[in-house]
């Protein structure tokens, strides 16, 4: 009877387990080699050459991913997805980056029907915004980062502008700025790559209302685009990696009409910038985070930091500063702070004690020798300081100021571990040592231990 009744189970329902995936026994829409895992057609690093034929049966998927990047396609032909509409899957996910794609066929994206629909083409070799792509009725998501576009197409623009949410390009080649982005009113986040111009129209960015989230990274730009001040509803704003700034200009941002009330974070890495940009908050008032890493920053101008400033995370990493910017006493919400890779050799007792609600100083990879022992008198509420790699040469006493619960990291810094510089730690709770709850990491240089240790075994001893 069992055998029996084991063997019809398995004629209607049976699963294997391959690759940590479960594999049902209902038919590949895809050819071998390709493989199908649940609700995922995994064609990916098959090498293959062609796009593979999808034939689809009456099963519904709620959620559908075809994975088709890393292989040798030329081209995507008509139909290419099937019968996809026979799956009638709520949301469809295609892969096909890393490819050599110089071809799509106006109708190779047909048939998905009401399906929400996300499509990667990054690096591939396409030089035409492709029109099959104005074909998807929900195309929800596009990224097209690492092609050669020579010509952006708008009217199919317009065609994804109705429906397209988030949206990565490529415009390293691109003659003329393509004014059809206003037509993109659901627009929320947008991604731009090696724009080849100097400057951008004031309207490029208009009729994006919607715009949460904007990216602007590996630019020929010269300052920051005015057009973001057409963006009332932008949250998040980077702008990365563009190095040809104009290295004599303090105001790279154009102070706006009506400033830009909404966003909380605002990232300039990595642009060759000489000189804090002055208007960052009166173009952002109510910024939350500010990073400002890999640049030739030395200095933060005092008079440029509002009296209210709301700045609570500001990352000034690999930058050329000597000491911490007094112009950091001034944002009294600050909770961390990121200085990493400078050159700063101490710390006064001035900039940072009056920080109520500071948390996380990050100071390594510096050639610090000294921490006030004041620096967080009042800034009760610190919890991490990162010390790593630095030229301190003992446990600063700053850190008797922290939080109940700390932890500092000193690893890398050569540490002498000795009655007397260590002496103030003996007021510690060995408790509080041995739980963490004050957490030293880091090793004695002038013994084989580590600083925990030291305290724990060691230290009593001393008295």
């Amino acid at each position: 009877m069992y055998p029996l009744l084991m063997r019809a189970l398995l004629s209607c329902w049976c699963v294997v387990m391959s690759a940590g995936f479960i594999i049902d026994t209902d038919p590949c829409p895809a050819p071998s080699p390709c493989r199908c895992y649940s609700s995922r057609i995994d064609c990916a690093y098959k090498r293959l050459t062609s796009f593979p034929v999808l034939k689809f049966s009456q099963r519904h998927y709620r959620e559908l991913e075809i994975l088709l990047q890393r292989n040798i396609i030329e081209s995507i032909p008509d139909n290419a997805f099937g019968n996809i509409i026979s799956a009638t899957p709520e949301s469809v996910e295609i892969h096909l980056n890393k490819n050599r794609i110089h071809n799509i066929s106006r109708n190779a994206f047909a048939n998905f029907g009401d399906s929400k629909v996300t499509i990667e083409l990054s690096e591939n070799r396409l030089t035409v915004l492709p029109y099959a792509l104005s074909m998807v009725k929900n195309l929800n998501t596009l990224r097209l980062l690492g092609n050669n576009f020579i010509y952006i197409d708008d009217t199919v623009m317009s065609s994804l502008g109705k429906t397209v949410e988030t949206f990565w390009l490529d415009m390293s080649s691109v003659a003329i700025w393509p004014q059809s982005f206003s037509s993109f009113q659901k627009l929320t986040s947008l991604w731009i790559d090696y724009i080849p111009f100097h400057t951008l129209p004031s309207n490029s960015f208009e009729g994006l209302r919607k715009l949460f989230q904007l990216e602007i990274s590996n630019s020929k730009l010269q300052s920051v685009p005015d057009a973001i001040c057409r963006l009332p509803q932008l949250q998040q704003f980077r702008f990365n990696h563009n190095i040809y700034m104009l290295n004599s200009l303090t105001h790279i941002l154009t102070v706006c009409k009506q400033p830009l009330h909404n966003a909380s974070l605002a990232y300039f890495n990595n642009n060759n910038m000489f000189s804090f940009p002055e208007n960052v908050f009166l173009v952002f008032p109510r910024i939350r985070s500010l990073n400002l890493s890999f640049n030739y920053l030395n200095s933060i101008t005092s008079s440029a930091v509002p009296e209210n400033c709301t700045l609570y995370y500001l990352y000034l990493s690999n930058n050329e500063f000597t000491s911490i910017p007094l112009a950091v006493s001034k944002m009294p919400e600050l909770i961390t702070l990121v200085i990493s890779n400078n050159r700063i050799t101490s710390v006064d007792g001035r900039v940072l004690s009056s920080l109520q609600n500071f948390r996380q100083l990050t100071i390594s990879n510096n050639p610090l020798i000294f921490i006030d022992p004041h620096a967080f008198s009042t800034s009760l509420t610190l919890k991490n300081l990162y010390v790593e790699h630095t030229n301190i040469t003992s446990v600063p006493a700053a850190i008797l100021h922290s939080n109940e619960r700390s932890a500092i990291d000193l690893t890398g810094s050569p540490v002498q571990c000795n009655c007397n510089n260590m002496a103030f730690l003996n007021s510690l709770s060995k408790s509080d040592v041995e739980s963490g709850k004050k957490f030293f990491r880091g090793d004695c240089v002038n013994a084989n231990m580590t600083i925990k240790s030291y305290i724990l075994n060691v230290l009593p001893n001393c008295f």
